[in-house]
């Protein structure tokens, strides 16, 4: 099951100016491939290959707006940077939300910076249109990405949460709509671990002979 989708390396295009090579991503592809926004990237988070040229998410980077409105990738340590996508069922739409997990979600005004972008099916999006966002977070932060998808699904899950892990890893969650009730089954789940734990080092603990 791969229903966000979250591509592990991220080909770039190269623009030149003035001489000089520029790197940038078409994020997205809308109506006749038209792509949902122009990102450019810094040289410095270019991974070069022996048949590839490209951007791993997640990144240690962030997002800078310029002036005139581009966007820029750049590296940064002070925040960790996104990328993914809801996969759509035949002729449908999918939805998602970003959140941050509660526990890291402690302070008042942390940065989550979404970015949105499309991925039309078919030129005009009625084979599908799939949704998804490139996400700035704090560096510390995992994301949970809450979604819904329509058209034909094909026995696969309609609603759910996925996690997506600092290290690129993954967890999906079908069926799954409400992160914080999942919280308190695992915490009362774990508690449950833990007096059993205890009961039974109290069992194994020694006797001290009574004086006779």
């Amino acid at each position: 099951m791969n229903i966000v989708v979250t591509p592990k390396l991220v080909p770039v295009k190269q623009a030149s100016f003035y001489g000089e090579e520029m790197y940038y991503i078409d994020i997205g592809s809308e109506e006749h491939g038209k792509p949902s926004f122009k990102l450019w990237v810094s040289s410095e988070l270019v991974m070069d290959g022996i048949n590839y040229e490209g951007v791993v998410f997640p990144a240690h980077a962030d997002i800078v707006k310029t002036k005139s409105g581009e966007l820029v990738l750049v590296p940064s340590d002070k925040t960790a940077t996104y990328y993914f996508y809801v996969k759509c069922g035949y002729r449908g739409v999918s939805h998602y939300e970003v959140i941050v997990p509660p526990d890291t979600w402690q302070e008042k005004n942390k940065r989550m910076d979404k970015y949105p972008f499309k991925i039309y099916d078919s030129p005009r999006g009625s084979l599908g249109i799939n949704e998804g966002a490139i996400v700035v977070v704090e560096p510390r932060d995992d994301i949970i990405v809450k979604w819904i998808r329509t058209g034909r699904l094909y026995n696969t899950p309609r609603k759910g949460i996925t996690i997506l892990y600092r290290d690129s890893n993954k967890q999906e969650l079908p069926d799954v709509e409400d992160y914080n009730k999942l919280l308190e089954v695992k915490e009362i789940a774990n508690k449950d671990e833990d007096e059993d734990e205890d009961d039974d080092e109290e069992e194994e603990r020694p006797r001290r002979r009574r004086r006779s």
